[in-house]
């Protein structure tokens, strides 16, 4: 019976040979772009998810600093010290942008000021040196591997200096493995140093918390949080709402540029399907 049935399939595909050269690509094309969109999609929701910690740590972000309903990784100090009173947390880490224009043509780097806290939170994969028994005082980076290479080629750099511009250079105390494209942390060094608040008092801040801490009840509170300012020209302090974000969700709830993405992937997914 199967012998039957595939010599008439053979038999057909003969007689209609360009319809059906046409109908297999069609569905081979379906297919592909239907997995191309699952990929697309599960790569977008699974942001910083290599970090050994990550389903303890969340970042607490603030919505009502933008127009419509974006949100900011971003959180005001004095909203910090209220977050470190909830039981739930363990800790709490700040990392915050550091950058110098290059002399020149020279290309310009983006680094993170870094306390101890984000080696105990984050993924740091160092290639060679190492940061234990180094002061945080603003003098000492790991590089990427990318700035790396770049800079020195293959050869060990640990111990050279690398200078941004005429004014400002570090000493190396090590290089790490690159993170990952799906990562909303973009920098190529980090500067060990105490993280800084911008000119806002806000900060990039995360949270570490206790393997069994009740996450839910911790959102609440955190959703419940108010400011404890009057409002100014400059800021709607009684507008600003906070949350607790996984990281996957970090890169969800503060990306705009991703409500055009998700439209692109439910398109390449329902041509896939239609196909």
């Amino acid at each position: 019976m199967i012998q039957h049935h595939l010599k008439v399939a053979l038999r057909n595909l003969q007689r209609h040979q360009v319809q059906s050269i046409i109908s297999i690509l069609g569905i081979a094309i379906g297919f592909t772009a239907f997995l191309l969109g699952g990929y697309w999609y599960y790569w977008e929701n699974n942001f910083d998810t290599f970090h050994p910690r990550h389903t303890q740590t969340y970042a607490v972000t603030t919505s009502g600093l933008l127009k419509g309903n974006g949100e900011l990784n971003q959180l005001h100090e004095s909203m910090e010290e209220e977050m470190a009173a909830f039981p739930e947390i363990k800790t709490i880490c700040r990392v915050s942008e550091l950058s110098y224009r290059s002399d020149g043509k020279e290309k310009s780097w983006i680094g993170m000021r870094v306390d101890s806290l984000f080696f105990t939170i984050f993924q740091c994969n160092l290639i060679e040196g190492g940061y234990l028994g180094v002061p945080f005082d603003g003098h000492s980076v790991i590089l990427t591997q990318k700035m790396a290479e770049y800079l020195f080629g293959k050869s060990s750099c640990v111990g050279k200096t690398v200078r941004m511009n005429k004014e400002v250079s570090f000493a190396v105390i090590g290089v790490m493995k690159d993170y990952p494209q799906n990562s909303d942390f973009k920098f190529d060094y980090l500067c060990l140093s105490t993280p800084v608040s911008n000119s806002q008092k806000r900060s990039t801040t995360y949270v570490q918390v206790y393997p069994h801490a009740d996450v839910a009840a911790l959102k609440q509170k955190i959703a419940a949080s108010r400011m404890k300012e009057n409002d100014t020209k400059w800021a709607t302090y009684s507008q600003w709402r906070f949350h607790l974000r996984s990281l996957p969700e970090v890169h969800i709830a503060c990306s705009p540029e991703l409500d055009a993405r998700f439209r692109n992937i439910r398109i390449l997914a329902a041509a896939g399907l239609s196909s």
